[in-house]
């Protein structure tokens, strides 16, 4: 028996597994209803009345879908074809404005560029990335822009060579889905409409387009690389993510240009139709490259040049494209702006050099953020840095700004390996659009100036300059002075303390080709060896391989982050002063200046959790009951250290063997303040969807299966609580974003 579905096997409270007696199929009448309902719609469903059928409850989208249904019905053909390829309705509508980015309004002056997504997942706080989501889109709001493209859950950066891994949300499903619904929701909230990127397993840019670059509008598109994957993993990897995103309010995507399982992404009804429409609840797909395939298929939202009344109303009259289909697609293109109550008017459009402050406080948003992105990945006790420093060099390209910015030229075919400046922002389509950069040497310059620091920079990865020693010839008393020859060696040899600034650069329309630079390497290695207190900070577009000096005995502290946006400086500068400021925790592995305790842990049932399939209604986000509450997990977190911090509580979850899961998937984390010698209740709170797992194919299991939770913290203990497995252990797990030796 075949059945695609999210399949629960658990009762929270079993105190054991039946006995192979009890075993029955999964498709007993006894152990499940006669027939397990899928989430598929069958072959001969109607997909254009999904919406208008009430198959799908709609929820808050409901009283949007009235509106745009009415409003749509007014209209001739030839105004639904100018609907759905973006242009006005003379005297009804004004078509949508849309731009890059999810860090700045793209090529716009005087606005804010944020923290990259890969930056903003490694703050594990999904409150702050609400709040970033938020003033990200009033900045586009405020300018005019009704939409923007964004946020990103796709490529999720499953390779470390991925030109676009800066965007990315990050390689584990629960966090990056985590992230991007809270995204989707901080943007919604500031009346912008989200576009979110990209559908799906758009994991490497090589080939994207197979050398393609033009389309002929009522041509397949072909050409670009091709994606396989079995249902299970996609399901349970690679679209969970978007689950997220639409039950907090997504309103569109933009498709890949990769080929899912055979076809490309745009024009794939299985993926647009089934996936996406019926068992996700989506309401709305748009592409800027979208052949005539892709409006049969179920893209609904284009452009003029592949979509025209040529094209859509000669396939309404040659009987290729239904008259409910077109009614659908331009109903799904208008609900987000009625959901969002741009029907009641937008600011004004503001042209992309002219003035306009839409930028608020959100220069302390973006340090903020940035700061608490950046994880310690060694501190041999020199961080954080006292005010009594003496004598500080800078080393490398990465610590001040490049010789001509504060952007870079904008392109779609990838990017140097390196960076020769301050690198807070990657490039391709959402780069940042700074209107400055605060780069580290700019801020030690002044903390130089107000602690009385001598202060030497060598902002340069290969400096071959001569020796210059005050005049013609060598004289060796003037090694240790100001007019010292100017090598990294002689530097690094009289600094109390050196940091050395490296960076990996990337972007959009090529992958990267090197996850180390023998350059920046050599650099580190050269001032380590004449500097016993030498700090290395890495700012970099995904991971970056430290083996050639991570085990340096005079490496004595290393800081990582991706790219942190216009307060980049003054973020890294707080952290290595410890300025109110705690580096984030950990996919396994991270350290803090503090430490903490845990205790007092409970398990509670918040709903019955019957083995079988899900049978909620189909709804906004996928069936209902997915999102229902299960079990919270509460504990306490005490600070007993000598200075605040903020720690991140992890949930993991060991499933039974017949799901066929990794060892452990995260299922639950938080972030909580702490002053020293305060404790803090942490509530985690688990969802039914989260004890779930995708069956493709039915076989045996038992009535009663256990999972185990495992809370990741400083020491090993197991409990057994409620009849749950519970184990505390500390587990070094490979970092997300860093591959270290």
């Amino acid at each position: 028996m075949l059945q695609t579905a999210f399949l629960i096997l658990l009762v929270l409270g079993a105190t054991a597994a039946p006995s192979d007696s009890t075993d029955q199929t999964l498709d007993s009448p006894s152990f499940f209803p006669p027939s397990a309902p899928s989430l598929r719609s069958t072959p001969s469903y109607n997909e254009t009345a999904i919406l208008s059928s009430g198959y799908l409850d709609l929820g808050e989208w409901q009283d949007a879908y009235n509106q745009a249904s009415a409003f749509v019905s007014t209209l001739t053909n030839e105004e639904k074809v100018l609907l759905i390829t973006r242009q006005d309705i003379p005297d009804k509508f004004t078509a949508l404005n849309i731009l890059d980015s999810t860090v700045a309004p793209n090529t716009y002056y005087f606005v804010s560029t944020f923290p990259g997504s890969e930056a903003l997942a490694m703050t594990w706080d999904k409150d702050l990335i609400y709040n970033v989501g938020h003033a990200i889109g009033s900045e586009h709001y405020n300018l005019g822009l009704n939409a923007l493209n964004g946020p990103v859950t796709t490529p999720m950066g499953r390779s470390p060579w991925g030109g676009r891994n800066d965007k990315s949300l990050g390689p584990d499903a629960y966090l990056n889905g985590a992230g991007f619904g809270r995204m989707v929701a901080g943007i919604s909230s500031s009346g912008s409409i989200t576009i979110g990127q990209h559908i799906i397993l758009y994991e490497q840019e090589t080939n994207r387009t197979g050398g393609v670059t033009t389309f002929v509008p009522n041509t397949p598109l072909t050409g670009s690389y091709k994606v396989v994957v079995d249902d299970k993993a996609f399901h349970e990897t690679y679209l969970r993510p978007w689950y997220d995103g639409v039950k907090n309010g997504l309103g569109g995507a933009m498709c890949a240009m990769n080929a899912f399982n055979g076809t490309r992404s745009c024009e794939n009804a299985e993926l647009m139709n089934n996936y996406l429409k019926t068992e996700i609840g989506f309401l709305a797909s748009y592409s800027e490259m979208s052949s005539y395939n892709a409006a049969i298929s179920g893209m609904d939202y284009s452009a003029t040049t592949y979509w025209s009344n040529d094209t859509i109303l000669a396939g309404i009259n040659n009987g290729s494209i239904s008259q409910a289909r077109l009614d659908d697609m331009a109903v799904r293109g208008i609900m987000a702006w009625y959901k969002h109550g741009q029907n009641s008017g937008t600011p004004t459009y503001v042209s992309f050099t002219a003035y306009s402050n839409v930028r608020a406080n959100h220069s302390a948003i973006i340090r903020d953020a940035a700061a608490k992105s950046i994880v310690l990945l060694k501190n041999n006790g020199v961080l954080p840095l006292g005010d009594d420093t003496s004598t500080m060099v800078l080393f490398g390209a990465h610590a001040g700004s490049a010789l001509g910015g504060p952007n870079f030229q904008f392109s779609v075919l990838g990017s140097n390996d390196t960076y020769q400046g301050h690198l807070a922002a990657a490039g391709g389509s959402g780069t940042g659009s700074m209107s400055y950069i605060i780069t580290p040497h700019h801020v030690l310059t002044n903390v130089a100036e107000k602690n009385g620091i001598m202060l030497f920079w060598i902002m340069n990865n290969t400096w071959t300059s001569e020796e210059i020693n005050g005049g013609v010839g060598s004289f060796a008393f003037y090694t240790s002075s100001t007019v010292a020859p100017i090598t990294y060696a002689s530097y690094a040899g009289q600094a109390e303390v050196s940091i050395v600034f490296i960076n990996a650069w990337s972007g959009e329309g090529a992958d990267r080709s090197e996850l180390r630079n023998d350059e920046q390497d050599e650099l580190v290695a050269t001032v380590a060896a004449n500097c016993n207190n030498t700090i290395v900070v890495v700012n970099t577009v995904g991971p970056r391989i430290l083996d050639a000096w991570i085990d340096h005995e005079n490496v004595t502290a290393v800081l990582y982050a991706g790219m942190l946006g216009q307060q980049s400086g003054n973020s890294i500068v707080d952290v290595l002063y410890g300025r109110n400021i705690s580096p984030r925790y950990e996919f396994g592995y991270g350290l803090s200046y503090t430490t903490f305790a845990y205790g007092e842990f409970s398990v509670q049932k918040q709903s019955d959790l019957a083995p079988g399939f899900f049978t909620g209604a189909h709804a906004v986000g996928g069936r209902a009951d997915l999102w229902d509450e299960a079990a919270t997990v509460t504990f306490t977190i005490t600070n007993t250290g000598t200075v605040a911090g903020t720690e991140i509580a992890q949930l993991y979850m060991t499933y039974p063997s017949v799901a066929e899961q990794p060892i452990r998937q995260l299922r639950g984390f938080e972030k909580v303040a702490i002053e020293p010698g305060e404790s803090e209740t942490v509530t985690l709170r688990l969802l039914k969807r989260d004890f779930a797992f995708w069956n493709v194919t039915v076989t045996v299991a038992r009535s009663f299966l256990r999972y185990k939770l495992l809370i990741i913290v400083f020491k090993s203990c197991v409990f057994s609580i409620q009849g749950i497995s519970v184990t505390l252990a500390w587990s070094k797990i490979a970092m997300t974003f860093m591959i270290v030796g």
